[in-house]
């Protein structure tokens, strides 16, 4: 447990605006990416998945699908235990409970720290201690000294909690709009599947990412934004293609600065652009209205 009181000392240290280790750092509290559309462009069934751990949604969306293994990595520490927490928020709530706690909630205690600037729990003790059932001992080291400590300053990132009033009712229908398990149909589907169906973590940028494992899709989320057009290049033939098993298949976004121009033709992959709607009710994920990301298969 040394490490886990290391993560502990850090995450104050963060929320203190004290310093704070390279490998920990603010988090989302959901995606800002239309995984309902881009995910529902592959067939994940009995497959083994790597993805950015990120906010927790891009692995409980994979989940749904039923995969074989899904494998989750970020260089930021904390952001395993916000992922495993929201786990553990779906294993012990039906639907509306989980959204009650996880968004209008989290959203309302959130917004009253930033108006009122007083500290405000995320969580009321209640719900956290019904959350914690299904906690593994690590986690539970984790929250139960950090569920009392953290305030919006842990999370990053409009429009999930920032923002005036008048764009509360704007933050539920954005995070259901994007996350296809948090549908009626789709989320006691994932509360079972997820009994089974543990997620493995690996602290680490893509690029740190070593070893012999293979994985028939990877998904990257937005991380080769920071790219220009040659590093992509090489975060492509090196980094990505790699770890995909033959036959398989990864997902990385294009960088708006390139988006119209056409990706070197590189040996061995075929690639497919998807083209995906931001625009969700009244809700725009990005600046722009559309987000075109890369489909990679590997021959």
């Amino acid at each position: 447990m040394i490490l886990v009181r290391e993560d502990i000392s850090n995450a104050k240290a963060l929320l203190q605006n004290k310093p704070y280790e390279n490998d920990y750092g603010r988090i989302y509290p959901f995606t800002n990416e239309n995984l309902r559309d881009y995910l529902g462009n592959f067939d994940l069934s009995g497959k083994d998945i790597l993805t950015v751990t990120a906010s927790g949604d891009h692995p409980l969306n994979i989940a749904i699908q039923n995969p074989k293994s899904i494998t989750c990595f970020d260089k930021n520490r904390l952001a395993m235990y916000w992922t495993e927490l929201k786990r553990a928020g779906i294993l012990t709530m039906n639907r509306e409970e989980f959204i009650n706690t996880f968004v209008h909630e989290l959203s309302d205690r959130c917004n009253f720290s930033i108006y009122n600037k007083k500290k405000s729990l995320l969580f009321s003790m209640k719900n956290y201690n019904k959350i914690r059932e299904a906690l593994d001992e690590k986690n539970k080291v984790f929250w139960d000294t950090m569920i009392k400590e953290i305030t919006v300053y842990y999370f990053t990132g409009p429009p999930h909690m920032n923002g005036t009033n008048d764009r509360k009712q704007e933050i539920p229908q954005h995070v259901q709009g994007v996350n296809k398990y948090l549908d009626k149909k789709h989320y006691d589907k994932l509360k079972t599947t997820l009994h089974d169906l543990k997620f493995s973590y690996i602290n680490s940028h893509i690029y740190g990412l070593g070893g012999d494992e293979r994985y028939d899709a990877v998904f990257t989320s937005n991380i080769s934004d920071s790219l220009i057009e040659a590093e992509y290049d090489y975060f492509v033939r090196n980094e990505i293609r790699r770890m995909i098993k033959p036959g398989g298949l990864a997902q990385t976004h294009i960088h708006s600065d390139f988006a119209h121009k056409s990706i070197p033709p590189l040996e061995g992959i075929k690639e497919k652009q998807i083209t995906i709607n931001n625009k969700i009710g009244v809700c725009s994920l990005r600046r722009a209205e559309q987000s075109t990301f890369v489909s990679i298969h590997k021959d």
